[in-house]
């Protein structure tokens, strides 16, 4: 099992959030034993408004996560996701599985009590990669003209690196982005993973 996860606040506030983050997914996963992504991701809302938004008009404080919980040997995936995607590519075919388009702490789940993250198994042939992103690599501005990356750039690119060793998919990640950005400031964080089955 692992998380990918983006707190949405920024300096201080968005390092508490990682903490409060990381704590409360120790404790959902590791203690109370929790392995449903689905579930985790409810478990990690509710604990997430009750230490931040219980008492707070702010809603600019959450995180964007994947959950994702992987059988190696059957090649089976379960994911779930508050503003992420799952991207799956297969022999240079590249299917993207969306997450929930919500974040956590969002305001709109915690008014609804009804509200539950969708899960979606899926079990992937062998030589199958899978990725997941944060949004500091698709939102960075560079190239000639000062755009943004944007997302279907990244699938394309993790499309077309599927032949290579993970070790040189991560160099040509790495230097893809440097080349984008140039000379330019790093806009946020940066957070790509890829896993092969």
């Amino acid at each position: 099992m692992f998380v990918v996860a983006d707190c949405t606040g920024h300096g201080v506030p968005g390092a508490f959030m990682s903490m409060i983050g990381n704590t409360l997914l120790n404790k959902i996963i590791n203690e109370q034993g929790i392995h449903q992504p689905s579930e985790i991701l409810k478990q990690l809302n509710e604990g997430i408004y009750n230490a931040l938004h219980k008492n707070s008009h702010s809603q600019d404080d959450g995180m964007d996560a994947s959950i994702c919980l992987i059988n190696p040997t059957e090649r089976k995936i379960i994911f779930a996701g508050a503003n992420h995607s799952m991207y799956i590519v297969t022999s240079g075919i590249l299917k993207e599985i969306d997450g929930n388009p919500y974040s956590i702490g969002s305001s709109y789940i915690n008014q609804r009590s009804t509200f539950s993250f969708e899960q979606v198994e899926v079990i992937v042939p062998e030589n199958t990669y899978i990725y997941f992103s944060t949004d500091g690599f698709p939102d960075q501005l560079g190239g000639e003209n000062k755009k943004r990356f944007l997302s279907s750039n990244l699938k394309k690119l993790f499309a077309n690196m599927y032949n290579l060793p993970l070790n040189a998919q991560e160099e040509k990640i790495r230097k893809t982005f440097m080349d984008w950005k140039g000379k330019r400031d790093q806009l946020d964080d940066v957070l790509v993973v890829g896993i092969k089955l």
